[in-house]
This record gives structure tokens, sequence and C-alpha cells, in this order.
């Protein structure tokens, strides 16, 4: 039995409209992750990204383009959600910039 590496991308966590995850880091995943609950299944990018995947999977296609189409099509759904220290964690909110009074100039300083 012939054996294929298998190539690791980047950690992609999903969330699909239903509310439940995925992580996602191979092409594999990928396929899987396609089969799930998207906002759009007929916008081009999802359809370019299942052909892409797929031929990947096949091997008529390049996996890196594959993978960059599906991480395309995720991000233009709004699906991918922030991981590590990107991630704003639920108990903390996020700091707010410090707010100044105003400041107005009199006649003197303009003078």
């Amino acid at each position: 039995m012939e054996r294929h590496a298998v190539t690791v991308y980047p950690l992609l966590n999903i969330k699909f409209v239903d509310g439940s995850m995925m992580a996602v880091s191979s092409l594999n995943e990928a396929r899987i992750a396609l089969e799930g609950q998207w906002p759009n299944k007929e916008e081009p990018k999802f359809k370019d990204a299942a052909r892409l995947v797929s031929g990947a999977v096949e091997g008529s296609c390049k996996p890196g383009a594959a993978f960059a189409a599906f991480k395309a099509a995720a991000r233009q759904q709004g699906l991918i959600q922030a991981v590590g220290l990107n991630a704003r964690k639920p108990d903390r909110p996020r700091r707010r910039a410090a707010t100044r009074a105003p400041v107005t100039k009199t006649r003197a300083d303009q003078e």
C-alpha cells in the first residue's frame, strides 16, 4: 500500500452556522469542513474551494492553492475564529482607548 505525505497547514478554527466548531489544518479536514453548514454554498469562492480541495485530494491540483482557496472562502463568509494570542477571552473585555476631553482653543491661543 502506497503512503502519501500529509501537509499540515496553519490551524484555522472554523465556526459553522449551527454554532459547531472544527479545527482545520489539512486538506482532508478542509474537505470535511466544506460539507458543514456554511452561510452560502453558492458563493463563487466556496465553489472554487470545493473544486480545488477535491482536486488536491485526488492529486490533480496543488495542495497549497487548494488550502488557500478554502481559507479565502471561510474568511469571506466569516467562519474563521481567532486562535492563540489573537483570541479574546470571553471573561476579559477588550481594553478601551483612554478618552480625553476635547481641546478647545481660546482666542489668546490662536494669536
